[in-house]
């Protein structure tokens, strides 16, 4: 393929995994979605309408109920969506010509995809009208964009999906970190100085930290290396026989601190959390040795993952000092 072909392959690509991750697998989708046996052999077949019908389903749950594929949510403490992440990344949207349809949502990944695949496809255009220079500025918008924005998190969304149970929704991710671990190796990318990942509070130096505090902190991502569904909270609930409540993640994840210390369960719990922290660091090395080239924006998620077990520890040995939940 010469380059204008690559370039309107990869957008057309990057619009197919945009639209699974925003709409699930539709009728319409599943079509294309045959021809990538990558993707179709988790899928029964024939595909009836019950199925789809279920996967659907399953799509809405992992997405909207357990698993936000938002920006905002693993990079940042923002308590609600819609703010300053955010808004920064429709900022550049307008700023480019982007016109999607992203709403309030601009970060989810699915858009960010969207937005990938219109610049590829802005690419192909160039390369197809001999215009070589705009095509080389387009690359390197893109290069800029995936270094500021969705190489800073795609890994560990795609870790926190594979371990959800959803068997297609494992192999679309595995599918993105591949293909874009290709696409990566070609672009005018600077690896050697990824962005930093926000620098986490100190809580333990504080002296009225509080259950809920530690709670807001663990389920920022790029303050722990990992991810806290609501599903890994009912499953640590039901090992240690302790409540965790209904609401948000924040509030089921407060009673279930409370629950800890409350019936003598709070080192068993830290001991849960560093389990599932060391999970998270096997899947790490795995995929650092996998995908070399994105090697760069996995090393800041181990490190942190690395400083979140230390974190673990000493909050064993200040488990004293920490004090209830307003």
């Amino acid at each position: 393929m010469n380059q204008a072909e690559l370039a309107q392959a990869r957008h057309r690509t990057y619009a197919l995994l945009s639209r699974l991750f925003l709409q699930g697998l539709t009728a319409e989708l599943a079509e294309v979605v045959a021809q990538l046996p990558v993707l179709s052999d988790t899928l029964p077949k024939p595909l009836a309408p019950a199925q789809l019908e279920a996967l659907q389903a399953s799509h809405y749950t992992l997405f909207s109920l357990n698993l936000l594929p938002y920006e905002t949510l693993f990079l940042t403490d923002e308590r609600e969506l819609g703010h300053e992440t955010t808004q920064s990344v429709a900022r550049l949207y307008l700023e480019t010509g982007y016109r999607g349809d992203w709403g309030g949502s601009a970060d989810h990944v699915g858009h960010e995809l969207a937005f990938v695949a219109f610049l590829c496809g802005a690419e192909a255009d160039a390369w197809q009208d001999g215009q070589l220079g705009i095509a080389e500025q387009v690359r390197q918008k893109l290069a800029d964009f995936l270094q500021a924005h969705l190489l800073r998190w795609v890994v560990p969304l795609a870790l926190a999906i594979h371990q959800q149970g959803d068997a297609f929704f494992t192999a679309v991710s595995t599918f993105l970190l591949d293909f874009l671990a290709d696409h990566t190796a070609v672009l005018p990318l600077d690896p050697s100085s990824p962005l930093p990942l926000p620098t986490p509070p100190d809580l333990l130096a504080d002296p009225q930290t509080r259950l809920k505090d530690i709670a807001r902190y663990m389920l920022v991502p790029a303050y722990t290396g990992m991810v806290l569904t609501k599903e890994s909270l009912h499953r640590f609930g039901r090992a240690l026989d302790l409540p965790r409540g209904f609401g948000t993640r924040r509030q089921m994840l407060v009673t279930l601190l409370e629950g800890a210390g409350q019936y003598d369960q709070w080192l068993a719990l830290m001991a849960l959390l560093a389990q599932e922290s060391a999970r998270w660091g096997v899947q790490y090395e795995d995929w650092h040795g996998r995908v070399p080239t994105l090697a760069p924006y996995i090393a800041p998620w181990q490190n942190r993952r690395d400083q979140h077990q230390t974190f673990l520890a000493h909050l064993q040995a200040h488990a004293q000092a920490v004090t209830p939940a307003d």
